[in-house]
């Protein structure tokens, strides 16, 4: 099943490091073993190689999604974990331990302001805060005013942002070059469009787009690195967290937008690593140093999997 952790796959596959010197070594050794053979079958390889993949080009939207979801399920591997990647997680464990001292979720902003603050300190490439806060907190004022003046100052945080029902568009005072991101021509810009996102001004320079690309049964497949809006762009949450990362290029985006991954979801190859919410936010002395040192660099999903507030969503993996 799918929560924020929709975002870690597509993240995963854009930060993966090459490993491309260790492949031509091993494909060195075998042609000089096999010589001739060697790239006659190399060449069929290519060849069969090239004619899949036009064929997935030409009909991929044709795909038979249980076919899809079969190969998923049957694989023998699946992709590795980026080590690029961090959860810190909004648990269980979390929301028991730190119900004492701030109730039940969901907590005070100034917790998360707070939470921000840190990983600023840690020096993190990037924080992907999958968390909407679309209302102000009317009974404490003062917290959300914590909260806004640490995400004016987070450059390295994308907030999440909904594209709602385009029936809606003609209702909305936002304007697509409003939001900082968007791509297209000035009278393409100038288009009006409905959308979420958090209720604090000191995060709508650093929005990014979180809707799920679910098929008709509901299920999670692909992913949209930008939303298409006419002739216009809007990226997605991954696509503006990638880009925050040092030295991270960008594919080039399809002319009419909506560039789609198809997710290789994973199975048996490792976990990501995870930090419960409550362990780096309640951690102090060396052992808060310690854990800032395992962030720094790293690219951060904060994000809710405790049940009952998460926003879970089938995967072909977690199908019957």
């Amino acid at each position: 099943m799918a929560n924020f952790r929709w975002l870690l796959q597509p993240l995963s596959l854009m930060l993966r490091a090459p490993q491309a010197g260790q492949a031509l070594q091993y494909f060195g050794h075998v042609a000089r073993r096999y010589r001739n053979n060697f790239y006659i079958l190399l060449a069929l390889v290519f060849l069969v190689a090239i004619g899949v993949n036009t064929a997935f080009s030409l009909y991929a939207k044709e795909l038979d999604t249980a076919t899809l979801d079969l190969a998923l399920k049957r694989r023998l591997s699946s992709p590795v974990p980026s080590d690029k990647i961090v959860i810190l997680d909004v648990d269980e464990k979390s929301l028991e331990s730190m119900a004492k001292d701030h109730g039940r979720w969901p907590w005070p902003r100034e917790v998360l302001a707070e939470a921000l603050a840190k990983l600023g300190e840690a020096e993190v490439s990037a924080v992907a805060f999958n968390i909407m806060l679309s209302d102000p907190d009317i009974r404490n004022k003062a917290s959300d005013d914590t909260f806004n003046d640490i995400a004016k100052e987070s450059a390295q945080v994308v907030f999440p942002m909904i594209r709602l029902n385009p029936e809606n568009d003609k209702l909305s005072q936002v304007r697509l070059g409003m939001i900082k991101g968007a791509t297209g021509a000035p009278a393409d810009l100038d288009k009006t469009v409905a959308v979420l996102f958090p209720a604090f001004s000191g995060t709508h320079d650093k929005l990014g787009l979180v809707n799920l690309d679910a098929g008709k049964d509901g299920v999670i497949r692909q992913y949209r690195l930008h939303t298409a809006e006419g002739k216009a762009q809007l990226p997605s949450m991954v696509a503006k967290v990638a880009a925050l990362v040092p030295g991270y290029q960008p594919a080039q985006t399809n002319a009419g937008g909506n560039d789609r991954i198809i997710l290789n979801w994973r199975n048996k190859r490792g976990s990501y690593e995870r930090i419960p919410f409550s362990d780096f936010f309640q951690s102090e002395g060396p052992a808060q140093d310690k854990l800032l040192k395992r962030l720094s660099g790293k690219v951060v999903v904060l994000g809710v999997s405790a049940p009952g507030i998460a926003n879970v969503k089938p995967t072909p993996y977690s199908l019957a």
